[in-house]
């Protein structure tokens, strides 16, 4: 996903899947802030790229959002490390329900 991206959902869809890259090892990682009401819950995997197995390596995080009565909103995801504050990294994704 990029910054500003828009997902257009169905009335009554249940989840969407959000997938931004990481790179777990260097302590970065995303994660949702502030999830607005109508998301009733959120789990989070990674899947690493490739088969490599190396340490460093990249792959995608996958935020799966299960939704209620959800109206537009705007979901802000951060990138930055847990014992720290400073987020290095910013992405907002929309999502709208199609009449």
């Amino acid at each position: 996903m990029e910054d500003g991206d828009v997902i257009v959902l169905a009335a009554g869809e249940e989840a969407v899947d959000i997938r931004l890259p990481e790179a777990p090892s260097t302590g970065y990682r995303w994660e949702l802030a502030d999830p607005p009401a109508g998301v009733l819950g959120v789990a989070a995997s990674y899947d690493e790229l490739g088969s490599s197995g190396r340490l460093g390596g990249t792959g995608i995080r996958t935020f799966r959002l299960t939704l209620g009565a959800l109206a537009d909103v705007e979901l802000r995801f951060v990138r930055r490390r847990a014992w720290e504050e400073i987020i290095v990294e910013e992405r907002r994704v929309r999502l709208r329900v199609s009449t």
